[in-house]
């Protein structure tokens, strides 16, 4: 019996799980994004909206911890199924699960900040040449699978990816928080048809005077203007600091953001490759992933 509790000893030791983890900042960070401290700050609040499964062994520490791991690092499902030894099924529910769970109840995060926000935390170069600046916006591609159905894989062929595509429109702060997500469409619509039919062009968020960066694939003049906005396009002459953080910006996002392409097959019922959609029409897509992805 006592080698029997040591063997056990020894493979909890090699399995990962988050006691991997526990207390160790720096190890939290590189598996999930978030320190320690704030993932079990998260931990507290989410556990409080999930149901209890009794047929469940898993902690549901372990569970938010595999969720976070699959959305930071991107390991393969199999690969994942194998570090934590869990049956394919097990993984895929646990992970669904918790995605459902974090966007019912996080999404909050991507908010639009009020005027006296925006203000006070403009980083002090870009401050400088824009006094008025309240956003930077962009769109960006995710490359899905090519759909069986004609007319689904034309409204998400892009053009300018050569590839079947869901598109979002996208906010973020000079500071680089995001404070704004579209919904999805197909990649065939353009980044101005995406804007107009976002509730973006209003009032809501925009004041007499305001500035928004773009770059030169916005020609939003006129729709700001209406405002008393200002569409003012960061790329034009020399490379300016805005300009650099703006491509940088752009850049580092799709980077960090294109394991998003492997997470959302991951849940095929919400997935829009066999559904059928009216041309340029947003598609039913799983902005769950994707708005915790950000």
């Amino acid at each position: 019996m006592k080698e029997r509790a040591e063997a056990i000893r020894e493979l909890e030791t090699l399995k990962m799980s988050v006691n991997t983890v526990r207390e160790n900042d720096t190890k939290c960070k590189v598996m999930t994004g978030l320190s320690w401290t704030v993932f079990d700050t998260l931990h507290q609040y989410l556990v409080q909206f999930v149901k209890s499964q009794k047929t469940s062994k898993m902690s549901t520490q372990d569970q938010l911890f595999i969720t976070l791991v699959k959305l930071r690092q991107n390991p393969s499902t199999d690969m994942m199924c194998g570090i934590f030894d869990l049956a394919h099924s097990t993984f895929l529910d646990v992970f669904s699960r918790w995605l459902d769970v974090m966007y019912a109840n996080i999404s909050f995060l991507i908010k639009w900040p009020d005027r006296e926000c925006i203000r006070s935390t403009v980083p002090a170069e870009v401050l400088f040449q824009y006094p008025r600046v309240t956003a930077i916006i962009d769109c960006f591609e995710i490359r899905i699978e090519h759909s069986k159905k004609q007319k689904t894989r034309a409204i998400t062929y892009s053009k300018y990816k050569n590839w079947t595509t869901v598109k979002y429109f996208i906010a973020c702060h000079p500071s680089g928080s995001i404070t704004y997500l579209s919904k999805g469409w197909g990649g065939r619509a353009s980044d101005v048809h995406i804007v107009r039919n976002s509730d973006f062009l209003s009032q809501k968020f925009h004041h007499a005077g305001d500035q928004i960066l773009a770059d030169r694939g916005f020609t939003l003049k006129d729709d700001f203007a209406v405002l008393g906005a200002h569409h003012t396009v960061f790329h034009e002459g020399p490379k300016t600091t805005v300009s650099r953080r703006c491509c940088k910006f752009s850049c580092d996002f799709e980077h960090q953001n294109s394991h998003c392409l492997h997470a959302l097959p991951l849940l095929p019922e919400r997935s829009a490759s066999d559904a059928c959609h009216p041309a340029l029409m947003p598609v039913h897509l799983p902005s769950d992933g994707l708005t915790l992805c950000l």
